[in-house]
């Protein structure tokens, strides 16, 4: 039996280590984003539901946007212009949406929409809708719902806005501010 010189294995266990950790990956549930940036991509995006689609055609704030021009139908605004992603908010079971835009016709300086919906019996309903450079789905809980922040940047100044469940919305709960040196 021949000795394989260490050098030899060190290559040959770097080549199959990409295979082993893709096939480890696939036996593993797949690592739920948590943060999302407004100019970044969601990493795993899903088709918006169409009844979330409706509830987006008349949101204020994509309404107002520079996106939709004054008197436009609502079916106008386009899936295209948003980007999802699964979250779960409540436990692993359940599916929820974050929401985001996608389009920078929605966006303002340094801000643009998100919103968080739930998966009811009956359809989607809204939990929270936020203007904010980033949001975070954070690990503490209030009501059995994970808790939320949103950030934004304004005037030299970095804004946190914390959010918790109630029991049926999010609702602000603290918000921290500090100057930008």
């Amino acid at each position: 039996m021949k000795c394989i010189p260490s050098a030899a294995l060190l290559i040959i266990a770097t080549l199959l280590a990409p295979g082993v950790a893709s096939q480890q990956a696939k036996k593993r549930p797949s690592q739920e984003q948590m943060k999302f940036g407004l100019e970044g991509s969601v990493i795993q995006p899903v088709p918006i539901p169409d009844a979330v689609l409706a509830m987006l055609r008349t949101d204020s704030e994509v309404r107002t946007s520079r996106c939709v021009d004054e008197g436009q139908p609502s079916p106008s605004v386009s899936a295209s212009w948003f980007e999802a992603s699964q979250i779960h908010l409540d436990g692993p079971v359940e599916i929820d949406l974050l929401v985001k835009a996608k389009d920078g016709c929605l966006f303002g300086a340094n801000i643009g929409p998100f919103w968080i919906f739930k998966k009811t019996p009956h359809g989607y309903e809204l939990l929270l809708a936020v203007s904010a450079l980033g949001v975070e789905v954070l690990p503490s809980r209030t009501n059995g719902h994970k808790d939320v922040s949103a950030g934004a940047v304004a005037g030299g100044k970095a804004v946190s806005v914390f959010y918790k469940f109630d029991g049926r919305r999010y609702q602000e709960s603290a918000n921290k501010v500090q100057e930008i040196k």
